[in-house]
């Protein structure tokens, strides 16, 4: 799961204000078949596609730890993210992934796709960092064989 603490500004009483809110994106059988249902492709397929694109573009900076990136670092690597194939990918599993708690369950459905996608917050964890953990976390969680799982 990943789990982030997240500063964003709304305008409460004619007020700006800072709010921060922690939010949950988590890798589950049900946030991929909401991205299948969503998308209308297959998950693991497009995971393959933009792990290989991500892969390749990666190999093209040094970088010495992409877990712990400066701001500089940060914005060598934004052409990433601008990438239609990352973007539309990064986009979709974020409000996929999304979990909300609920009477102390996690739940993920349309309707937290819906939250997600419109939140003031949903923006601010569109960056390389929050990708490459979400690519860290599918991978850590990703069936050994995966074409087995695929609809014939």
């Amino acid at each position: 799961m990943i789990k982030k603490s997240i500063s964003y500004f709304d305008i409460i009483d004619g007020e700006e204000i800072e709010l921060e809110e922690t939010v949950r994106f988590c890798f589950t059988l049900a946030a991929m078949r909401l991205y299948q249902q969503k998308t209308g492709r297959f998950f693991f397929t497009d995971f393959e596609k933009v792990s290989n694109v991500f892969t390749s573009k990666i190999q093209a900076v040094n970088l010495q730890d992409i877990n712990n990136l400066s701001v500089n670092e940060q914005l060598t690597l934004f052409p990433i993210l601008v990438d239609p194939v990352i973007n539309s990918f990064l986009l979709d599993c974020a409000s996929c992934f999304y979990t909300e708690v609920i009477d102390g369950r996690y739940i993920q459905n349309e309707e937290t796709i819906s939250n997600a996608e419109t939140s003031l917050w949903f923006m601010n964890v569109i960056n390389i960092e929050f990708f490459t953990q979400l690519l860290q976390e599918v991978t850590m969680h990703q069936p050994k064989d995966h074409s087995k799982s695929k609809k014939k």
